[in-house]
């Protein structure tokens, strides 16, 4: 049975890019989207506290300042949503930032951004309740999941990850006058630690016996179902048209 039938619609029938390379880890990649420049070029070489090391937080509970991850992209460096602000772009991002929070003027809505509804690092430690042991301890206490800057959003605890960020481009989408250019930056968590997923699709993969294997198979059929709930957005609007096939398991 095909489990992920949006995204595998999408790879076959979308642009191809056959020529393009990632870096190893997530946040320099990030940086390059951003930016169109390599990641070491900006001192992103991967996600510790090593890169941009002239960034450090005001830590006001005498923890290692390490926690709070002074990387991030130098303002010196333009970010795409701040280019296409400049060419009259309704701009929104949804999902996993990690491109600095140390300090507001490197969090998304500071950057170019009109909203953020999302983590500031690099994960959370529950996609449920979305807590993170960073939110403790640095100059924005709460950056677990938050709607804008320095704001917790509260009232989401619950609803899974995936599902709330899906939620939530749907209504940007649904929203949005399309007599303007749209540009929606989102950022899934799945398939990344922690390893959680919704128990009815854990429980729709007997055939896998490994449990961790099971839980990443349902971690991607969620994200899955979610992208296609946007692409099924995108198409009703009348934005694009893009391959939309009937999900096998929702």
């Amino acid at each position: 049975m095909q489990r992920s039938p949006t995204l595998d619609k999408l790879a076959t029938e979308g642009m191809q890019l056959t020529s393009h390379y990632a870096f190893k880890v997530c946040s320099p990649t990030r940086s390059s989207f951003h930016t169109g420049r390599y990641p070491f070029s900006m001192g992103l070489y991967d996600n510790s506290p090593r890169a941009v090391p002239f960034l450090r937080p005001k830590i006001t509970d005498g923890k290692d300042p390490e926690i709070a991850s002074p990387m991030a992209v130098p303002v010196g460096y333009k970010l795409l949503p701040e280019l296409l602000a400049a060419k009259g772009y309704r701009r929104h991002a949804v999902g996993k930032w990690h491109l600095g929070y140390a300090y507001r003027k490197y969090t998304p809505t500071y950057r170019g951004y009109e909203s953020f509804l999302g983590y500031y690092n690099a994960m959370t430690n529950d996609h449920w309740t979305h807590a993170a042991t960073v939110c403790a301890g640095v100059t924005y206490p709460d950056m677990c999941l938050s709607n804008g800057t320095n704001l917790r959003a509260l009232g989401d605890n619950g609803t899974y990850e995936a599902t709330l960020f899906g939620s939530r481009s749907v209504d940007l989408i649904e929203a949005h006058d399309t007599t303007t250019p749209f540009f929606l930056y989102l950022a899934f968590h799945n398939e990344h630690d922690p390893h959680q997923a919704p128990l009815e699709s854990v429980q729709s993969f007997p055939h896998i016996v490994d449990d961790t294997y099971k839980v990443t198979a349902a971690m991607i059929e969620t994200m899955d179902v979610q992208i296609g709930r946007v692409v099924a957005a995108l198409n009703s609007t009348g934005m694009v048209s893009l391959p939309r096939p009937a999900h096998a398991h929702a």
